[in-house]
């Protein structure tokens, strides 16, 4: 269940990466803090250009990850971030596949499809070498533990 959504700026004024950190004032303190180990949405109140919205530019809703932790800002004050490790910036489409339980992604990041709910049509939307694209820094990376959750828990493959 998601606890919270999040809106998210490409120019934003802070050093925001999503996939690792998120920077909110201290008036949201207790609803980030009561997301924790939950499940939060990122939020893009509109698309960036009028020519990226006709080649398929991000959509409102465009990713979701799980909080892992609150820590104070130590170059702002009265600012926070909080922490993530498993998120994972996938298309409208692709999110609702995953969502679905029909992709999930094993440890070396190829990703699963679950053949007897998944049309081949849908598999084609699938990036051709079979496997998600990853930023070089380690620790901008999904976190295994929850790729391993989600392909346990979660996926009908």
């Amino acid at each position: 269940m998601t606890k919270a959504i999040l809106t998210s700026k490409a120019d934003s004024a802070y050093d925001d990466l999503n996939e690792f950190r998120y920077h909110f004032p201290q008036t949201y303190f207790n609803q980030i803090q009561n997301a924790i180990n939950d499940w939060i949405i990122y939020y893009e109140p509109r698309r960036l250009t009028q020519k990226l919205n006709k080649q398929g530019g991000r959509q409102a809703y465009y990713a979701t990850a799980r909080i892992t932790r609150i820590e104070r800002d130590p170059t702002r004050d009265e600012a926070f971030r909080h922490a993530v490790r498993n998120g994972l910036a996938l298309s409208g489409t692709i999110q609702w596949m995953f969502d679905r339980r029909l992709i999930s992604v094993d440890d070396d990041y190829t990703i699963l499809t679950a053949d007897n709910y998944l049309p081949a049509q849908a598999k084609r939307m699938l990036n051709s070498i079979g496997k998600l694209l990853l930023p070089e820094r380690m620790e901008l990376r999904p976190h295994p533990q929850f790729l391993d959750f989600h392909r346990e828990n979660v996926f009908k493959g």
